[in-house]
């Protein structure tokens, strides 16, 4: 017999008789015709623990019965032996390459009709086939000497061996009942038992004991065992040096540890200098282990507002190392740390700080070399692009360069754009049409300003966003920039920033043009000033004496800078 590849399925069993098997089995098997030749091809499955068999295809096998019953003339043509072979001139005649059709079994629909009791009997099992009575007498094997079986054994069993495979010669209750190991399968014990009804719920099966108890278990009891031979006490004099080692490695650990937390402390600290009055030095205090280092939220150190007297709702004036002036900011606000670690602050509206400018020259950032000894000649390049401008402007800026600096604090003559009747500049990006005609335009002019063109629009309404007025008809910067303004622009491009100083520089003022040195001069002027001087330049008005070159020729930075250029 041949099984056809194909995973192996569970036994059915023989469900009548109430046996359950767990055997697995192949799902088809092929009669190959061996002990009935009716049987050939026929589909079976069966099982050798149980003795499970069944008939796949039952039809063809009633098929196969009725041929058997009819007589070999309608079942399988009896094996002949082969004839000699023919000969190379024999021709083989193409209508005997088939076999007759009277060894051809009938169709279907040519048999006659069998009651259902005849139709589907019940099968044998495979071990035991039925032969024809005309070939039983030929087919029945005849029992040799070597297969009858013997008497058991077993002492006092006057039974027969049950199976000539027992390897003990012993009938089947004897061999069982022994336990040892059978070849015959039929005196093994069978494994086909009923499986018990499991309980729906899973929870309801019994587990095995918990490794380790929920419940507080009493000490064992440690049991007291000889040291070996080997296993001596430790001196009295080496455990005091180990326990010492041991305290010693401790408290070293312990020290390395705190030091690293006070050195974090240390280097995330900041001071604090507050002056609260007009005239009176200012107060002095120290926070350390900022943990959001390097920002700061002042509302979130209260022993810190509790040492300056301060509260939430506090409104104070902090200092900005970058821009050079006061910015007014509310407790509750984050910042972030300078670099000097140092925090000048002081009340709203205070203007007499004394060591503000101690304070500010030790603690601020270094200012930017700049292009202070230039060359006398002008390059090619720098020739060429300055050509772009009337001789008339030309000689007028050289006149500028050349003269000296005045020292008196009486302001200049009212520029062209001032006059007595309108205080305020105009916001318009171009000159009145009379004075186009008069004025030579020069590239700095030519350029949109975006300026609001309502005079009564507030120009301190630019600084939001990012801008400062520029008004035209002034001359060129900073000649035309108030000084209001230039302290303004300073905070928006001194602060460092991703964004290049060029392009900070022409988006502040609104031109295209930047005058590198002069603009590194103006820095110089504005940090070495005294901060009176910065408070007072960021109040000015717009006016012809609020200009930036006004408040510059009588400051204290300015006089430096140009004393410096004189060396």
């Amino acid at each position: 017999m041949a099984s056809y590849p194909h995973e192996f399925i569970n036994c059915p069993g023989i469900p009548h008789r109430g046996i359950v098997c767990t055997n697995r089995i192949p799902p088809v098997l092929i009669c190959s015709g061996r002990n009935e030749p009716y049987h050939r091809d026929l589909r079976f499955n069966a099982c050798d623990e149980c003795g499970h068999f069944k008939w796949l295809d039952p039809e063809l096998w009633a098929a196969a019965e009725r041929r058997k019953s009819q007589g070999p003339a309608y079942g399988a043509p009896p094996d002949l032996p082969p004839d000699n072979p023919p000969s190379s001139s024999f021709t083989l005649d193409p209508a005997l390459a088939y076999p007759p059709s009277q060894y051809l079994p009938p169709p279907p629909s040519q048999l006659p009709a069998l009651p259902p009791s005849q139709l589907y009997p019940p099968p044998p099992p495979p071990s035991q086939p039925r032969i024809p009575s005309s070939s039983a007498s030929l087919a029945r094997p005849v029992p040799s000497q070597s297969s009858r079986k013997g008497p058991c054994s077993a002492k006092g069993c006057t039974r027969k061996e049950g199976s000539a495979e027992c390897s003990f010669k012993m009938c089947k209750p004897c061999c069982q009942g022994q336990g040892k190991g059978c070849r015959s399968t039929s005196h093994r014990p069978r494994s086909s038992t009923a499986l018990p009804s499991l309980p729906d719920d899973p929870t309801a099966l019994s587990r095995p004991p918990p490794i380790f108890s929920y419940q507080d278990q009493p000490p064992a009891a440690v049991p007291s065992t000889q040291p070996k031979v080997y296993k001596t006490s430790m001196s009295t004099e080496f455990a005091k040096q180990y326990n010492a080692n041991h305290e010693a490695h401790a408290q070293r650990k312990a020290a390395e540890q705190l030091r690293r937390e006070q050195e974090k402390q240390y280097e995330h600290q900041i001071r604090v200098y507050f002056w609260t009055k007009d005239g009176d030095e200012p107060q002095s205090a120290r926070e350390q282990g900022i943990a959001t280092w390097p920002k700061l939220n002042l509302i979130n150190h209260p022993k810190l507002l509790q040492k300056l007297a301060l509260t939430d709702s506090s409104e104070i004036d902090i200092y900005d190392f970058d821009s050079g002036c006061f910015g007014r900011e509310d407790i509750d606000h984050v910042m972030e740390v300078p670099r000097s670690k140092i925090l000048l602050m002081r009340h709203v509206g205070i203007r007499d700080c004394p060591q503000l400018d101690d304070f500010i020259k030790k603690h601020r950032p270094a200012v930017p070399s700049t292009a202070g000894n230039r060359r006398a000649s002008i390059s090619n390049k720098r020739r060429a692009s300055t050509d772009i401008y009337p001789s008339s402007l030309k000689a007028s800026r050289l006149s500028h360069r050349t003269e000296p600096l005045p020292r008196s604090t009486s302001p200049p003559s009212t520029p062209p754009s001032l006059s007595p009747s309108s205080p305020e500049p105009s916001l318009s990006s171009s000159p009145a049409p009379s004075t186009r005609a008069s004025t030579p335009d020069t590239p700095l002019r030519l350029l949109p300003t975006h300026l609001p063109t309502q005079p009564s629009q507030d120009p301190d309404a630019l600084w939001e966003s990012g801008r400062v007025l520029n008004p035209a008809g002034l001359g060129t910067l900073p000649d035309n920039i108030y000084a209001r303004d230039m302290a303004a622009a300073f905070g928006m491009i001194i602060p460092k920033s991703a964004v290049p100083v060029s392009d900070r520089f022409k988006t502040v003022f609104q031109t295209s043009h930047y005058p590198k040195g002069t603009w590194y001069q103006q820095v110089r002027a504005w940090k070495n000033s005294e901060q009176a001087e910065r408070d007072e330049a960021a109040q000015l008005p717009r006016t012809s004496a609020g200009l930036w070159t006004i408040w510059r020729a009588r400051s204290t930075g300015w006089a430096a800078v140009t004393e410096q250029k004189r060396r």
